[in-house]
């Protein structure tokens, strides 16, 4: 299972990484099949907090610290079976 961990929350505008990153996995869930499953986690800090979505998976989720922060990846690598992370 891959992990790519990105930052930009508008994926409707159809272009950079993130929209790029979207066509490669649709291709692997086509061809790859459950072991070469990709999640795609994206990731905005505001001032007061930071957002974390894993894109198809759930609502956006507000985390108020780091720490939080670490727990919320750790868990969500365990939970996902995780073997490869990118983080662009």
């Amino acid at each position: 299972m891959i992990l790519r961990v990105h930052y930009n929350f508008n994926l409707d505008e159809g272009g950079g990484a993130e929209y790029h990153i979207l066509k490669l996995m649709d291709a692997f869930k086509i061809h790859g099949g459950d072991s070469w499953k990709n999640y795609l986690l994206l990731i905005d800090k505001g001032s007061d907090c930071i957002r974390v979505k894993l894109h198809h998976e759930d609502k956006d989720k507000v985390i108020d610290t780091v720490t939080e922060l670490n727990l919320y990846l750790n868990n969500l690598i365990k939970k996902l079976s995780v073997k490869i992370i990118h983080v662009h």
